[in-house]
């Protein structure tokens, strides 16, 4: 017979005590496989406690498959020691790996952070109670597969007015980050086709595809972008590209070399991914036109996020398809349901109607602008003959050395003084930088700490 302690001045129930002591039983092979447990009756007697706490306390049991029951013959122990592939004591052993986002940089100059300090959390909150007190029952309803309508009409008003896009809110997808669109455009688009991306690129865009095993291509660059020598001659069907802003060079496509992409699609019956990242941030003269604003053949999927310039963590992306993808994915698609949250999406609808976005956007250009100017003055004070490139637009520079410098040898040195930065030739699948480089974020340090940062390089340098 089973003696157990039961506390009755815990909290925790009674059945709830007497199944964990039989289960670690089971489990420990105290009561083997196959054993019969004492009837109700007998051990709730035994314990001097009710027959409904043992029956309580059984079914939990056998609802887990821990134990089972005959009629009329009482309850047996199932035979669960050999589906067990880690026992209790096992599981303790397994070591947890504590603290995994603390870094060991002090001062950090990555291109995946955004300035959360410089984030409106105020206009954010108020924005949220108005519409947890306006769409309460909006709230608890399932979005619309392409995402709320009236959330993909300011992104079409907001297009319109900053990309010269002309777009309708029924081309407009609104989905939780670009890499579950970029899923949507492999699955639209159908896993034969032939992907090429740039490099040196987006990393994470080519192991996107690598994971769906699709024929991958990476082009090499020029000065004006994609060269469109290796374009030509290769036989891929979708290309991926940021003409606005390339990461991670920061080259900027000029017009001519846009066209000749849209006419490589429209010859070749293909399609251009167009990644624009960072548009809204250009620091002197108007936005660079998106190239979806140029395109009359329908060969260009727009994509933008709100990560960059919001905060990563509300994971919303959208993308502006062509009309004939819009019929395939409304004929094919419609049963997705939209990977973003109501509550989100009703509040961001909010932030863009009342220009919120917009002034928040200035507000961060202003800021942004002034953190390059403090690193233009830190770099020519390093006595350094080092050439600045794409200081003018995006989220980050790059730092060109002489031919000859160790790239290596100055990042290695950096970190030693607790300074994060990147040499350009991580971002490269194949091949290598005609020239040493250092790709420089800035969005999430700020000046202060950006000087004191140049003043440790300084000495180590």
């Amino acid at each position: 017979m089973f003696t157990y302690i039961l506390n009755t001045g815990i909290k925790t129930p009674i059945y709830e005590q007497l199944y964990d002591h039989i289960k670690e039983d089971i489990l420990n092979n105290v009561i083997p496989k196959g054993e019969k447990l004492p009837s109700k009756r007998r051990l709730a007697a035994h314990l001097k406690i009710s027959v409904l706490t043992v029956e309580t306390a059984y079914e939990q049991l056998i609802s887990e498959g821990y134990i089972y029951s005959k009629p009329k013959r009482g309850y047996y122990v199932n035979d669960i020691q050999n589906s067990l592939s880690l026992a209790p004591s096992d599981i303790d052993t397994i070591p947890v790996r504590e603290n995994q986002t603390r870094s060991d940089y002090i001062y950090e100059f990555k291109t995946n952070t955004v300035d959360t300090e410089n984030f409106p959390f105020s206009v954010w909150a108020k924005l949220m109670r108005e519409v947890l007190r306006d769409k309460d029952k909006e709230l608890l309803n399932k979005s619309e597969t392409k995402g709320l309508y009236s959330l993909r009409t300011e992104i079409a008003k907001y297009l319109k007015a900053y990309r010269g896009i002309s777009c309708q809110p029924e081309q407009i997808i609104v989905g939780a980050g670009s890499e579950y669109l970029i899923n949507l455009i492999i699955q639209l688009l159908g896993e034969n086709k032939k992907y090429a991306v740039e490099n040196p690129g987006y990393h994470k865009i080519a192991k996107i595809l690598q994971a769906y095993n699709t024929d991958t291509e990476y082009l090499p660059l020029d000065e004006q972008g994609v060269s469109m020598e290796h374009l030509i001659y290769s036989d891929v069907n979708v290309l991926h590209v940021s003409p606005s802003h390339q990461f991670p060079t920061g080259i900027i496509t000029p017009i001519k070399r846009r066209y000749e992409i849209l006419k490589w699609a429209s010859e070749k019956n293909g399609y251009i991914i167009e990644d624009d990242y960072d548009s809204e941030f250009r620091y002197s003269g108007k936005p660079i036109p998106a190239l979806q604003s140029l395109d009359t053949a329908g060969r260009v999927i727009y994509m933008n996020t709100f990560a960059k310039n919001l905060a990563p963590s509300l994971r919303i992306s959208y993308m502006v398809l062509p009309w004939e993808l819009v019929y395939t994915f409304d004929r094919d698609f419609r049963f997705y349901s939209n990977t973003v949250s109501c509550f989100e999406q009703y509040t961001l609808t909010k932030f863009m109607e009342g220009g919120y976005f917009e002034r928040h956007i200035n507000r961060m250009r202003n800021i942004y602008k002034t953190r390059i100017n403090t690193i233009k003055d830190c770099i020519s004070s390093l006595n350094k003959n080092i050439t600045i490139h794409g200081e003018n637009t995006g989220l980050h520079i790059v730092l060109e050395f002489p031919e000859g410098t160790d790239i290596k040898l100055l990042t290695d040195k950096a970190k030693e003084k607790g300074i994060f930065l990147t040499d350009i030739n991580s971002y490269y699948v194949k091949g290598r930088h005609h020239k040493p480089a250092i790709v420089l974020g800035y969005t999430g340090i700020n000046n202060e700490n950006i000087i004191k940062a140049f003043d440790l390089l300084k000495e180590v340098w």
